[in-house]
């Protein structure tokens, strides 16, 4: 099947993304799908009967019995609005009965969907529909009831779709020519911060890095909530529920944030202060700028900054010169999504798209634990405190687990709870507030 639609629109307020959750069990039936759908409507009942979301299930290895073994990088996901992320938090830490079949579920990471104009798919089935003709025409109106112009081929190679040039079909006019953005420069954005607070508006300050966050927050003079990525995961849910509430709520407020502002955060601010990025990330954080403005209801555009960072990591220095490109194409006039996407296609194409691996897709019939995106080293680990809870069965490890960055080369970290590593005591400077850095 090959499908286009994807539009700039739906890398602002309906973008959709996957959250995927990893699990710990040993089998479940081969056909879970509808088993686990019930599964998690009894622990969330918001899911029940919505529309809004899709599952993808386990995957394992065939027992030959009728069951699939599970490995240890077990994962099912679900595929929902941005701005509906939240609603499956509660799923983190619990424990599922999928037919008879236990599954703790750990918590939840958040994977934005890739555009393509192209999308092809190995198998299609479409129950009552068996005979060649009348499946070709429920697929097209399956298709048809989606917000996208497309059209079905069946039967050729993926190479031969992907040869197919299809144009790209255009998003509401209305919300893309909404001049929502305009570009600030300044000095000192330090000024401009203080100068939106105090005529009480709302500010959003992305870093790209953890350790410029925490820098930024204890250089602000006026009090800031902070939420990235390094929290246990119980005090995560809880920041992430502060911020939203704090930009809808009446009243100034000042977030510093990183990357995880780029999705799963449904608030709108009035200034937005963002390192350079790449164009997709500064899109995306582009995207909680003036987020109420509406057609029916315009609003004044936004100010955004743009900065400069000390070093171009975790991004590379390509991407970065593309970005200054772009924003000298933007100028500093009142700013559309429509317009960010012509500067975007205006810039040079040197080279060809390049066909990479995908975990989920590639291999066919078959599943690997592989990474499903690129990454910086990782470690995640259990706060002394917190391993002793969970060791005493008082705390559950997937409710206290921390991501952290690599660690030291003179950190120690002696031993392990549950899979997770235990550094020692002082070895983490941990605040529920501020979040972890390495002591």
């Amino acid at each position: 099947m090959t499908q286009t639609g994807v539009t700039p629109h739906t890398l602002g307020r309906n973008m959709h993304v996957d959250a995927v959750l990893p699990v710990v069990g040993s089998t479940l039936p081969a056909d879970h799908g509808y088993l686990l759908y019930g599964a998690i409507c009894r622990e969330v009942q918001v899911f029940h009967e919505a529309a809004w979301w899709g599952l993808r299930t386990v995957r394992g290895d065939l027992d030959g019995t009728g069951g699939l073994l599970l490995s240890k990088n077990a994962v099912f996901a679900i595929r929902l609005p941005a701005d509906h992320f939240v609603k499956i938090l509660p799923l983190a830490g619990r424990s599922l009965d999928v037919g008879g079949h236990g599954l703790e579920v750990g918590p939840p990471t958040v994977h934005p969907l890739v555009p393509h104009e192209r999308l092809s798919a190995r198998i299609v089935t479409i129950k009552g529909f068996m005979e060649a003709a009348a499946f070709e025409q429920a697929v097209q109106r399956q298709v048809n009831a989606l917000p996208v112009q497309a059209s079905i081929t069946i039967g050729r190679s993926v190479k031969e779709v992907h040869a197919i040039r299809m144009p790209i079909v255009p998003g509401p006019s209305d919300f893309e020519a909404l001049p929502r953005y305009h570009r600030v420069e300044a000095t000192h954005p330090w000024d401009e911060v203080d100068r939106c607070l105090a005529a009480g508006g709302k500010v959003l300050w992305v870093s790209n890095t953890v350790g410029r966050c925490l820098y930024l927050a204890e250089e602000s003079t006026s009090p800031a909530l902070v939420y990235h990525s390094r929290f246990r995961y119980c005090d995560r849910v809880e920041r992430h529920g502060n911020v939203v509430a704090a930009f809808k709520a009446p009243g100034t407020v000042l977030a510093i944030s990183t990357q995880v502002a780029e999705m799963s955060l449904d608030l709108s601010a009035d200034l937005l202060v963002t390192d350079l990025a790449p164009i997709p990330a500064l899109i995306q954080r582009l995207g909680r700028l003036n987020r109420v403005s509406s057609p029916a209801r315009p609003r004044p555009p936004g100010g955004f900054l743009v900065l400069e960072p000390d070093q171009v990591l975790p991004y590379t220095a390509d991407e970065m010169a593309g970005t200054r490109a772009w924003l000298d194409l933007l100028g500093d006039g009142p700013l559309s999504q429509s317009r960010l996407v012509e500067a975007w296609d205006r810039l040079p194409r040197t080279e060809d798209r390049v066909e990479t691996a995908c975990s989920w897709l590639d291999g066919g019939m078959e599943t690997t634990p592989r990474e499903v995106r690129e990454g910086s080293p990782g470690v995640t680990v259990l706060l002394p405190d917190d391993a002793h809870a969970v060791s005493q069965r008082r705390e559950r490890a997937i409710r206290v687990a921390l991501p952290m960055n690599a660690p030291p080369r003179r950190a120690r970290l002696p031993h392990m709870v549950q899979g997770y590593v235990v550094p020692e005591a002082g070895q983490i400077s941990y605040d529920p507030k501020r979040g972890a850095k390495w002591a």
